[in-house]
């Protein structure tokens, strides 16, 4: 007990009681003394702690976390443990934030009871003395039934901290309200029921550890999937995050599901229980099977088995919206968040700002209606700032320059389309720039290469998002994935596949592309940029073509653009010869297309 022991002498020395630990080396020193067990103790007393305010959750993240400083407030009165505040400073920035970041659903004190006017008022004075951080500590979402919101409110000014409170939706699961098996509910029943059709469906509570280290790189993979497949960053390709479920699964609160599908992994979920309430996150899932939502099937046999697998309370969906919580929610809340500024200039900013959208939004409904704000306002300005980030990605000049042929585009076109063809005869060996040392590797149907590329924001990136979106698609259609490796980094993906009927030319005025008996066709090319210039999309091309010849193919087909000069080259270097020219023509309404044999 060495360390309360510290913190009531600093009680004794009239500086409130208040002890911050400042490292990891102060975090594991409490390991050892006992605070942490005393921390735990006081979680179980405060009934509105969550999950986020213990130290299952919290320690861990600091171990995992290196980018992360700890500054855990933990402050005595009266000789007992009153409260903690688990806070980090991110090193980098010197940002102040809770312990978990982000990644923490509720952000709250934790107090014994009728000491939280004294936890919250050590924060404030601790916060106010925070001169050289950036401005700015979201303190929430917090439940409803906190008194910290209130606190908040009332002290601040006492502080020269400014709050401006916000409110958001939380979604609760509740044993002792459920009218409904969450099995029951339609498209549940409906995707349960085609799995189970096709062969063998099982949910699974997993409480070894080693049955957790067997399954968890694949729950790695399909998670960075369902991101991509969203657009979203990956962020389980980061080590520390890792780490962090690691640690997770292995502490008291660790709570893993999975559902398995002819013996393989189609969805899991990681999360934790606390009070007997299961805290519910993102789950991962496989893609190729989202067409019978296998996250939803996860979820509702998760719920269905509440008491047997430890979380007799119900299901915390925590704060957002959606379609799954709100389908699988039995009550909705209204959680709230407080921002804290200390600088004048930030609050009233913050203020303006929101004074202004609030005005907007309640104009806009007005004239078109409730929820129209929603559905179409939010989307155009996530839209819009999508856009100002490409740009900044760009530059303004090929900013510029799209804008202008897009908007060319609307006026007039002339677009002449190339479409070649080869034979096994016509192939030329191809000899791609590689560093010593490099192998070339070729996969199809790899949907999992499309997470080999370190880098994520740019074009490419959202070329790699819309094909995952895609992949269904291709599997549905016969359609088959190429994708080319170096050193087990993704470099260049295309399609092939053999044709019953004419294929319709989109880039060309939908001009008709007529195959000869017995061909196949390739399309969809991309070559990442990093790795352009090296003959390795030749070196695609060539695999698939002589993987067509080998199956009995006898001729193959390919198209592009006219004005793209390095595609057309890299395909006339592998052996594509020309045999017929599209040319569109189109100002305003007019338009012309003609087909003629080259």
């Amino acid at each position: 007990m060495a360390l309360t022991n510290e913190i009531a002498r600093a009680e004794d020395r009239n500086t409130g009681g208040q002890l911050v630990l400042k490292s990891l080396e102060d975090v594991r020193d409490a390991l050892q003394a006992g605070f942490v067990a005393e921390w735990r103790a006081l979680t179980d007393l405060d009934d509105t702690s969550t999950l986020f305010q213990s130290p299952d959750w919290v320690l861990p993240w600091y171990e995992s976390y290196e980018d992360f400083e700890p500054r855990v407030l933990a402050v005595v009165r009266d000789g007992l443990l009153a409260g903690v505040v688990p806070l980090a400073v991110e090193r980098a920035t010197g940002r102040l934030t809770f312990g978990g970041d982000g990644m923490s659903d509720y952000r709250d004190v934790v107090a014994r009871p009728g000491y939280r006017h004294v936890v919250v008022t050590e924060f404030l004075r601790f916060y106010s003395a925070q001169t050289t951080a950036p401005d700015g500590l979201v303190f929430g979402p917090m439940l409803p039934e906190s008194e910290t919101t209130k606190l908040l409110r009332s002290l601040c000014s006492v502080y020269g901290v400014r709050t401006i409170v916000r409110w958001n939706n939380g979604w609760r699961w509740w044993t002792n309200v459920e009218s409904e098996d969450p099995l029951k509910k339609k498209s549940v029943r409906y995707a349960a029921n085609y799995f189970r059709r096709q062969g063998t469906l099982e949910a699974r509570y997993v409480r070894d550890p080693a049955e957790w280290d067997a399954i968890k790189d694949e729950f790695y993979l399909q998670h960075s999937m369902r991101q991509i497949f969203g657009g979203r960053e990956v962020s389980l390709d980061n080590p520390q995050k890792r780490a962090f479920f690691d640690r997770l699964v292995r502490s008291p609160l660790g709570h893993v599901t999975t559902l398995h599908w002819n013996g393989q992994l189609i969805a899991a979920h990681v999360g934790s229980v606390l009070k007997g309430v299961l805290y519910w996150g993102a789950p991962s899932f496989d893609i190729r099977q989202r067409q019978y939502s296998p996250n939803l099937v996860l979820l509702a046999l998760t719920m269905h088995n509440a008491a047997e697998w430890g979380f007799p309370a119900g299901v915390d969906l925590t704060m957002g919206k959606g379609e799954v919580k709100e389908r699988f929610s039995n009550s909705r809340v209204e959680v709230p968040l407080v921002d804290l500024y200390r600088r004048p200039s930030s609050y009233f900013v913050r203020r303006a700002r929101a004074a202004v959208i609030r005005a907007s939004r309640s104009m806009y409904e007005k004239a078109a209606g409730t929820g129209a704000w929603e559905k179409r306002v939010r989307p155009v300005g996530e839209t819009f700032a999508e856009e100002v980030r490409h740009i900044r990605e760009i530059g303004i000049g090929a900013a510029a320059g799209r804008a202008a042929g897009r908007l060319a585009g609307l006026i007039g076109e002339h677009r002449r389309g190339i479409v070649f063809t080869a034979r096994p005869e016509d192939l030329h060996e191809i000899q791609p720039q590689l560093k010593p040392g490099e192998i070339c590797t070729h996969h199809e149907n790899g949907l999992y290469d499309l997470l080999k590329r370190e880098q994520r924001g740019d074009d490419a990136a959202r070329e790699i998002s819309r094909l995952a979106a895609n992949f269904n698609d291709l599997q549905r259609t016969g359609r088959t994935l190429h994708t080319l490796l170096v050193d087990d980094r993704l470099v260049a993906w295309g399609c092939s596949y053999l044709p019953k009927e004419p294929a319709i030319l989109t880039e060309v005025g939908r001009a008709r592309l007529e195959f000869a008996p017995n061909s196949a066709s390739l399309y969809a090319f991309y070559t990442l940029p990093e790795f352009r210039g090296r003959r390795l999309y030749q070196l695609l091309l060539l695999y698939i073509l002589k993987k067509r010849f080998a199956e009995g193919v006898s001729q193959c087909y390919i198209s592009v653009l006219e004005n793209n000069v390095p595609s057309r080259r890299a395909i006339e270097q592998v052996g594509f010869r020309p045999v017929a020219l599209n040319e569109l023509k189109r100002f305003l309404k007019w338009s012309k297309l003609t087909t003629r044999n080259v």
